[in-house]
């Protein structure tokens, strides 16, 4: 039950700070001095990805103690946000979610980590959009099983196009 609620805890933030993030207010090289602390970015409304994803494994660490737990969300988190804002500066889910990938690869240094956040970054935005336009869970969760598969099936034909195009 304790984990269940910090994960509702983290979606909450992140459904927050992507939202938010949506309307264009989000952290950048002029404001980064802002983004030192997860405290203070959740406070301002900041939307650095990273400095959101520490606040979800704090916020997560805190509520459940599992480490693990905690990383996951700080992942995800990342990658929502890093999407939400990619999707507001360039209007195309497509160039937000290489953005998103190239992001979370470059911070955490793990291709697979990099796919795993953007597929469950762009699974829910589709989630969030069916859920607001829909209003039912059911096919809202229907919606995002559906975009995390073809996402990963993207991602998959992406990285095996790589790897001929490296060995060749």
């Amino acid at each position: 039950m304790k984990k269940n609620l910090a994960i509702l805890g983290v979606l909450v933030l992140s459904l927050t700070l992507a939202s938010a993030a949506l309307a264009g207010d989000k952290c950048n090289k002029s404001n980064a001095s802002s983004c030192n602390t997860a405290k203070t970015a959740v406070a301002e409304g900041n939307h650095c990805p990273t400095t959101a994803a520490k606040a979800a494994y704090a916020s997560t660490l805190e509520s459940s103690g599992c480490k693990k737990t905690a990383k996951a969300a700080y992942t995800k988190t990342m990658g929502e946000v890093a999407f939400a804002n990619a999707l507001a500066e360039s209007h195309c889910s497509t160039t937000a979610a290489k953005a998103t990938y190239a992001m979370v690869q470059e911070q955490t240094g793990c291709s697979a980590t990099a796919a795993s956040a953007t597929k469950h970054a762009v699974a829910q935005a589709a989630y969030n959009k069916c859920l607001s336009e829909t209003g039912c869970e059911k096919t809202a969760d229907a919606t995002y099983e559906k975009t995390a598969m073809a996402v990963a099936e993207e991602i998959e034909k992406h990285t095996a196009e790589a790897d001929e195009e490296e060995s060749s």
